[in-house]
């Protein structure tokens, strides 16, 4: 419809200017005021036209198309926003868990050291105790064998006291006696 009204103007224009005996070129290019008018009426027409059918829907388009741009930005930049604080929460996470581990290997370090120490006493307490336990087994040893050394000497004195002697002395004069010796010796 736009084409048909186009060619129309532009035919009915350019049949005023054959009317003219002049050639078409020099129609061109010579001003004339039948043209001009017909020209600027054409021009009015075609704007008239153009605002009527594609005016809007061209606006209306660069509108949609600024707004889906617009609302494009806002989402990437609500997503930029979104990731920086996933991104931040992130760090927090793994800087906490980057202490909690510390805190970890502190605490299992620390009852590693208490476990260590403690099992170290216990060996040298039980040590200790073995030692303390051989040391009187030992002395128990050596007292009873210095009292079964005492009671073989006192009965050896004795009987050899009374082979020499001889004399009417009973048996636990020279028992004491034998005894008073030993100690004496000690």
């Amino acid at each position: 419809m736009i084409r048909k009204i186009f060619f129309l103007i532009s035919g009915f224009s350019l049949s005023l200017a054959g009317s003219n005996n002049a050639s078409w070129m020099s129609s061109w290019i010579q001003p004339n005021p039948g043209i001009f008018i017909w020209t600027v009426i054409t021009f009015l027409i075609v704007l008239a036209i153009l605002k009527w059918k594609a005016w809007g829907p061209l606006m209306q388009a660069l509108d949609e198309r600024q707004e889906s741009i617009k609302n494009a930005l806002d989402a990437a930049s609500q997503a930029k926003e979104e990731a920086q604080k996933v991104s931040s929460e992130y760090e927090q996470m793994i800087v906490k868990a980057e202490s909690k581990k510390q805190q970890i290997l502190a605490k299992a370090k620390q009852e590693a050291d208490a476990l260590s120490s403690k099992k170290e006493a216990e060996a040298d307490e039980k040590c200790n105790a073995m030692l303390e336990k051989a040391k009187k087994e030992i002395e128990a040893e050596k007292s009873k064998a210095l009292k079964e050394i005492k009671t073989v000497a006192v009965s050896l004195s004795i009987d050899t006291a009374s082979k020499i002697i001889r004399k009417n002395l009973d048996s636990a004069d020279n028992r004491k006696i034998a005894e008073e010796m030993i100690d004496n010796i000690n």
